[in-house]
Protein backbone atom coordinates (compact mmCIF):
# COMPACT_ATOMS: atom_id res chain seq x y z
CA UNK A 1 0.00 0.00 0.00
CA UNK A 2 1.24 3.42 -1.17
CA UNK A 3 0.54 6.60 1.56
CA UNK A 4 -0.60 9.59 0.83
CA UNK A 5 0.58 11.16 4.27
CA UNK A 6 3.35 10.13 6.90
CA UNK A 7 4.03 11.86 10.44
CA UNK A 8 6.80 10.91 12.08
CA UNK A 9 8.86 12.59 14.51
CA UNK A 10 12.70 13.53 13.72
CA UNK A 11 15.49 13.63 16.55
CA UNK A 12 18.89 15.32 16.38
CA UNK A 13 20.62 13.68 12.85
CA UNK A 14 17.20 13.95 11.03
CA UNK A 15 16.85 9.86 12.90
CA UNK A 16 13.13 9.14 12.95
CA UNK A 17 12.23 8.04 17.12
CA UNK A 18 9.18 6.15 17.81
CA UNK A 19 6.13 7.62 19.26
CA UNK A 20 5.61 6.58 22.94
CA UNK A 21 2.77 4.05 23.19
CA UNK A 22 0.50 6.33 24.89
CA UNK A 23 0.43 8.56 22.33
CA UNK A 24 -0.54 6.23 20.06
CA UNK A 25 -3.25 5.02 22.27
CA UNK A 26 -4.17 8.82 22.80
CA UNK A 27 -4.65 9.42 19.44
CA UNK A 28 -7.25 6.16 19.24
CA UNK A 29 -9.16 7.20 22.25
CA UNK A 30 -9.32 11.16 21.32
CA UNK A 31 -10.21 10.56 18.04
CA UNK A 32 -12.38 7.59 18.50
CA UNK A 33 -10.41 5.95 15.59
CA UNK A 34 -12.53 2.95 14.90
CA UNK A 35 -10.67 -0.62 14.82
CA UNK A 36 -10.44 -1.99 10.48
CA UNK A 37 -9.67 -5.66 11.76
CA UNK A 38 -6.52 -5.20 10.69
CA UNK A 39 -3.75 -4.78 13.56
CA UNK A 40 -2.96 -1.03 14.07
CA UNK A 41 -4.89 0.16 11.29
CA UNK A 42 -8.16 2.28 12.20
CA UNK A 43 -10.66 4.33 10.55
CA UNK A 44 -11.29 8.14 11.29
CA UNK A 45 -14.78 8.96 10.28
CA UNK A 46 -16.73 12.31 9.27
CA UNK A 47 -20.00 11.68 8.13
CA UNK A 48 -20.03 9.11 5.13
CA UNK A 49 -16.28 9.88 4.67
CA UNK A 50 -13.71 8.24 6.76
CA UNK A 51 -9.86 7.79 6.03
CA UNK A 52 -7.48 5.00 7.00
CA UNK A 53 -4.88 6.15 10.18
CA UNK A 54 -2.18 3.38 10.22
CA UNK A 55 -0.63 2.64 13.68
CA UNK A 56 0.80 -0.13 13.13
CA UNK A 57 4.39 0.86 13.19
CA UNK A 58 5.37 2.94 16.34
CA UNK A 59 7.58 5.03 14.11
CA UNK A 60 5.16 6.96 12.03
CA UNK A 61 1.29 7.46 11.11
CA UNK A 62 0.48 6.59 7.91
CA UNK A 63 -2.69 7.89 6.15
CA UNK A 64 -3.35 6.29 2.77
CA UNK A 65 -5.42 8.62 1.01
CA UNK A 66 -5.74 12.28 0.92
CA UNK A 67 -8.53 13.81 3.43
CA UNK A 68 -11.65 14.73 2.28
CA UNK A 69 -13.48 17.07 4.59
CA UNK A 70 -12.55 19.91 7.22
CA UNK A 71 -12.55 17.66 9.83
CA UNK A 72 -10.07 15.39 8.69
CA UNK A 73 -8.44 18.51 8.06
CA UNK A 74 -8.57 19.57 11.68
CA UNK A 75 -7.59 15.75 12.66
CA UNK A 76 -4.50 16.04 11.19
CA UNK A 77 -3.59 18.83 12.29
CA UNK A 78 -4.53 17.94 15.74
CA UNK A 79 -2.36 14.97 15.61
CA UNK A 80 0.41 16.55 14.58
CA UNK A 81 0.33 18.85 17.51
CA UNK A 82 -0.64 15.88 20.24
CA UNK A 83 2.77 14.24 18.64
CA UNK A 84 4.71 17.12 17.89
CA UNK A 85 5.37 15.30 14.81
CA UNK A 86 6.41 16.30 10.87
CA UNK A 87 4.09 15.84 8.23
CA UNK A 88 5.44 14.58 4.50
CA UNK A 89 3.93 13.69 1.61
CA UNK A 90 5.12 13.26 -2.22
CA UNK A 91 2.20 15.44 -2.75
CA UNK A 92 3.52 18.81 -1.24
CA UNK A 93 7.47 19.83 -1.40
CA UNK A 94 9.64 19.81 2.19
CA UNK A 95 7.32 19.11 5.65
CA UNK A 96 5.16 20.46 7.46
CA UNK A 97 5.08 20.36 11.34
CA UNK A 98 3.32 22.76 14.70
CA UNK A 99 6.43 21.79 16.36
CA UNK A 100 9.54 25.08 16.42
CA UNK A 101 11.52 22.21 17.87
CA UNK A 102 10.65 19.41 15.97
CA UNK A 103 11.27 22.31 12.86
CA UNK A 104 15.38 22.10 14.13
CA UNK A 105 15.53 18.24 13.53
CA UNK A 106 13.76 17.88 10.29
CA UNK A 107 16.41 17.05 7.35
CA UNK A 108 17.55 19.46 5.33
CA UNK A 109 15.85 17.91 2.41
CA UNK A 110 12.53 18.68 4.17
CA UNK A 111 12.27 22.03 4.49
CA UNK A 112 9.77 22.59 7.33
CA UNK A 113 6.92 25.29 7.47
CA UNK A 114 5.70 25.64 10.64
CA UNK A 115 1.54 26.19 11.05
CA UNK A 116 -0.20 27.15 14.19
CA UNK A 117 -3.68 25.95 13.13
CA UNK A 118 -5.50 24.08 11.00
CA UNK A 119 -6.26 26.54 8.40
CA UNK A 120 -2.72 26.92 7.43
CA UNK A 121 -2.03 23.33 7.73
CA UNK A 122 -5.04 23.01 4.95
CA UNK A 123 -3.98 26.32 2.83
CA UNK A 124 -0.25 24.30 3.20
CA UNK A 125 -1.92 21.03 1.84
CA UNK A 126 -3.49 23.17 -1.06
CA UNK A 127 0.13 24.28 -2.09
CA UNK A 128 -0.75 27.85 -0.32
Amino acid sequence: MSFFYTICKFADGGEVTPFERTTLGRIVSEFSLEPTGRDGVYAFRDGEEASEVDLSDAGVIQLPRPLGTENMERFLFDVLALTGGTLFSPQFDGAITTDREQATHVPDDLPPRLVENWQELAAALRGQ
